[in-house]
């Protein structure tokens, strides 16, 4: 199983930036490739740039953390495996923004990692705003 970590410094207060993180039905405000998402239940569809969907199983919201863990189980990645989380990290009037993501095949581990990489700079500016 293939593992992607990234850390990032984010200029502004855990609580706002909680506040938007945890808002599930309006990532696609967080990361620029995706134009919509809805939520049913514990699951979230996202639509990308390129007309694909995503679905996603919502595993936890932990405001007490500031962490939440998602799966995607339906993607044009096919992946046998996938979960990711985010948390936001106090850090004096700031935070660290942490993106774990597990996933198999391994092989798709550099296409996914340069999506996050990509998608840094929309998270940052989104959360910070």
């Amino acid at each position: 199983m293939a593992s992607i970590y990234k850390q990032f410094q984010i200029n502004a207060p855990s609580d706002r930036v909680w506040s938007k993180m945890s808002d599930l039905g309006e990532v696609h405000g967080l990361l620029g490739m995706l134009t919509d998402a809805k939520i049913n239940g514990d699951t979230r569809i996202c639509k990308t740039q390129s007309g694909n969907s995503l679905k996603e199983l919502i595993i936890s919201v932990d405001s007490e953390h500031k962490r939440m863990v998602y799966a995607i189980t339906e993607s044009p990645f096919n992946f046998e495996f996938h979960v990711a989380s985010w948390q936001a990290i106090p850090d004096g009037d700031s935070i660290i923004f942490e993106w774990y993501t597990d996933l198999k095949p391994d092989n798709l581990a550099e296409t996914i990692e340069i999506i996050i990489d990509g998608a840094q700079e929309n998270i940052i500016n989104g959360l910070s705003a």
